[in-house]
């Protein structure tokens, strides 16, 4: 008597499971393409990373430093550093951050011991428009990095986005 309400309930719980499957499978291809923006980004980022690792590096005067505030009340102090350079008899400025801290105290030690006004940091020049600089960074790997990043983002949102399909819940038509 109770047998085809059994085979009801079982019949809607197969079909409530399945559908969390068929969402589920779902969701790792719609992150799988999500991904592939941010994979492009990070391409964007080695290339721009690899075109500044063969500017022109030059020595720059401190002009002056300023420490900016968190922009929100949890965020990280700034330390900005303004500079002069010269180049063919032209004198340039540019700024940029140093270095960022939680502490406020941290980075006023800093702007005194290692930048005072006059000196001398090193700064890196685009050969096509001199007028373009930034500081210098140590990190000569951040391209590879960015790179080696990308290929495994593309890789997993391949593996997401080529999620297999459930099988089929209809019975085989092998007689």
């Amino acid at each position: 008597m109770f047998k085809p309400l059994k085979q009801l309930y079982n019949f809607i719980r197969k079909n409530e499971e399945r559908q969390e499957q068929e969402d589920a499978r779902f969701g790792k291809i719609f992150f799988g393409y999500v991904m592939i923006p941010i994979i492009l980004g990070f391409c964007l980022l080695a290339s721009n990373a690899f075109t500044q690792s063969t500017w022109t590096q030059k020595t720059a005067s401190v002009v002056s430093t300023r420490i900016e505030d968190p922009p929100q009340k949890t965020g990280l102090y700034t330390l900005l550093v303004t500079y002069s350079y010269e180049v063919a008899g032209k004198t340039f400025r540019g700024s940029g951050p140093v270095t960022h801290n939680s502490k406020r105290a941290t980075l006023e030690h800093k702007q005194e011991d290692e930048f005072p006004t006059g000196t001398n940091i090193q700064i890196a020049c685009n050969p096509a428009d001199m007028s373009e600089s930034s500081l210098a960074r140590g990190a000569s790997g951040m391209p590879y990095f960015f790179l080696v990043a990308a290929a495994l983002m593309t890789f997993v949102s391949y593996k997401l986005i080529r999620t297999k399909p459930l099988p089929s819940s209809l019975p085989s038509e092998n007689y």
